[in-house]
Formats: structure tokens, C-alpha cells, sequence
């Protein structure tokens, strides 16, 4: 039973649904009944294993359900390369205490905010690539989201009274003069 917890978070990422426009690729999470050698008799019956996920005594269908909820629905979770169990612990602690509803939390004008952000980054990226072709330059490269997080960051922070943002960006290799 705990196989399958762990299963779900190293894997539910691979059946969440990221895209709004297309069905899910079968990615083969590997999260089936029968990858832990249960069956639908099980299903019905209490688990001390659910406490695990904050859901002491549940039955496995219940912790099936949370787990999906959590794991599987719109936003995908992909956390276990993080070399530093004490960030992986906490990070999987947030995403497992919140109530996948909830929605984050985010209203739909910060959601097209969101978007807008991401968008723009895309934008903007490949017209460095059409503009300066063959120039060695720095992309984003999945890291899309850095975008809207700075937003949000440099939003929260103008709302509590911040005046200057400073910031800088590393380099890589050499500088030249």
C-alpha cells in the first residue's frame, strides 16, 4: 500500500492533465491496481497506510481518490530529483496539505495572469531565435515559469511597500571585454 503511495508521487505527474486542449499521451505511469498486486476487493477495505497522506484509517479507494486528486488533476507535481530529502519533504508536504479545489488558491484574473506571463515568454523566445539565428544566446528552456513567478514576486512585494527591485543575472563561461 505504501508502494503505491510512493508510485503516485513519483509518477502522478505522467497522468495529470497539463493540456486543456488534447488527451493526456499515455505516459505508462505504471499506477494501476495490479502494479501492486491488489485488486478491486481491496479497494473497499481501511488502510493504516493512508496516514501517510494524512488520511489515517481510510480505505484505499478514499486514498486512490485523494491521491489522484492531488497528483493527477491540472497541475502535475515532479519533485523527486531534488537531491535534498529536507526540500523534497517539505515541498511534498505543502503540495499533499492542500486541497486540490482550492485551486491554489489563485483567482481567474491571477490564472490569466499566469498565462499571459508564460505566453509572453514563449513569444518573446522564439522571436530571439527567428531575429538572432546562429547567435549564441541564453534561453529560458523550460524554465518558462521563472517568468511568472518573478511577476507574482515582484507584484507581492510592490503591494507591501517595495520600491526597487535589483536583480542580476549569472553568466556562463566566460565574460568578455
Amino acid at each position: 500500500m505504501l508502494a503505491l503511495i510512493i508510485g503516485y508521487r513519483n509518477r502522478g505527474h505522467l497522468k495529470s492533465t497539463t493540456n486543456p486542449l488534447k488527451p493526456r499521451k499515455n505516459r505508462k505511469p505504471s499506477l494501476e491496481l495490479a502494479d501492486f498486486s491488489l485488486t478491486e476487493a481491496s479497494l473497499d477495505k481501511p488502510y493504516v497506510a493512508g496516514k501517510e497522506v494524512g488520511m489515517e484509517k481510510a480505505t484505499l479507494r478514499q486514498i486512490i481518490a485523494h491521491l489522484e486528486k492531488v497528483y493527477c488533476g491540472n497541475i502535475g507535481f515532479e519533485f523527486h530529483h531534488i537531491q535534498d530529502r529536507d526540500k523534497r519533504r517539505w515541498l511534498r508536504n505543502r503540495i499533499e496539505a492542500q486541497d486540490p479545489e482550492s485551486q491554489w488558491g489563485l483567482t481567474l484574473d491571477e490564472k490569466k495572469r499566469i498565462l499571459e506571463k508564460l505566453n509572453g515568454a514563449t513569444v518573446f523566445e522564439q522571436f530571439l531565435h527567428k531575429k538572432f539565428i546562429g547567435q549564441k544566446r541564453f534561453s529560458l528552456e523550460g524554465g518558462e515559469t521563472t517568468i511568472a513567478a518573478l511577476d507574482a514576486i515582484i507584484t507581492a512585494g510592490a503591494d507591501a511597500g517595495v520600491e526597487e527591485v535589483v536583480s542580476d543575472a549569472g553568466h556562463r563561461g566566460r565574460l568578455e571585454r
